[in-house]
């Protein structure tokens, strides 16, 4: 059986002993339901309004609300990112589409919102205590680049919950990676924060590019073996991006796609990790 393999169990086996129906739903905070209700009870629903249309810091009620934490015993926080709520989303995601309007209906199984509104969620489901104090460090609806100096700015010990992750190649499943928008693209949007798959190679081939496997939200898939890409898709999916590393491992630019015409972007990217 391969590491893959077993991965996949342990997370079946996490799914199973942590999403049975609770005993009564937790109450909620400005209306919005626990994001974990019996069954019988109404859908939960986060929904945050967008006026401007771009990656915004306003009308993102939704993550402040009283979410049903998930933290099963003998799960890292890290892992419990990626594999109860990440992974947990794309399984039971039916539709998706990359919106800087957030709306999740998961008895629909609609997953829409933009980069940072899903790693937000995410957070609030599987960690929040550290989505508040990356609020109380940032701004109440943190964006890509609130995720950026966040992370550079951990103390080499880390702070509470967070640790910073120095080299690309010790990234593993549930860490966080966001970059600015570097300035020869063109977007409104801030730049761009996902969610590690699986754990990046042990070291980088001699081109000093590693690619690391990610789930995030997005409008532009990476690459043709995107899971977006079957479906001509944007929002939640899977794909590879790769990091450009300095001699000491540090990321220091990304290429979108590991495809051949990929195209190397400079800029800054902070990489994170929960404890």
């Amino acid at each position: 059986m391969t590491d893959r393999d077993l991965l996949a169990c342990a997370i079946t086996l996490a799914l199973v002993a942590c999403h049975a129906p609770p005993s009564a739903p937790e109450p909620s905070v400005h209306g919005a339901a626990p994001l974990s209700a019996a069954a019988g009870s109404e859908a939960p629903r986060v929904e945050a309004d967008d006026p401007d249309g771009v990656e915004s810091e306003e009308g993102t009620e939704g993550l402040e609300a009283a979410f049903d934490p998930v933290s099963p015993a003998n799960v890292s926080p890290a892992a419990g990112l990626l594999a109860l709520e990440a992974l947990r989303e794309l399984s039971l995601m039916r539709a998706s589409r990359y919106s800087h309007r957030t709306r999740v209906d998961e008895a629909e199984g609609t997953f829409d919102f933009d980069c940072s509104g899903l790693v937000g969620y995410a957070l609030a489901r599987a960690a929040p205590d550290a989505l508040v104090a990356l609020q109380r460090a940032t701004v109440k609806r943190p964006l890509a680049k609130h995720f950026v100096s966040f992370l550079a700015s951990l103390p080499a010990g880390g702070e509470g919950r967070w640790r910073r992750v120095a080299r690309a190649t010790d990234l593993a499943p549930g860490d966080l990676i966001a970059w600015l928008k570097p300035d020869d693209v063109s977007s409104k949007n801030t730049g761009h924060v996902m969610i590690v798959r699986e754990a990046a190679p042990l070291s980088a081939p001699a081109a000093g590019v590693v690619f690391v496997a990610v789930i995030d939200s997005t409008s532009v898939r990476h690459g043709a073996s995107d899971s977006r890409s079957r479906m001509h898709a944007s929002g939640l999916g899977e794909g590879t991006i790769g990091l450009v590393l300095d001699a000491e491992g540090a990321p220091v630019g990304y290429q979108w796609s590991r495809g051949s015409r990929a195209r190397t972007h400079a800029t800054t990217i902070a990489l994170g990790r929960l404890d």
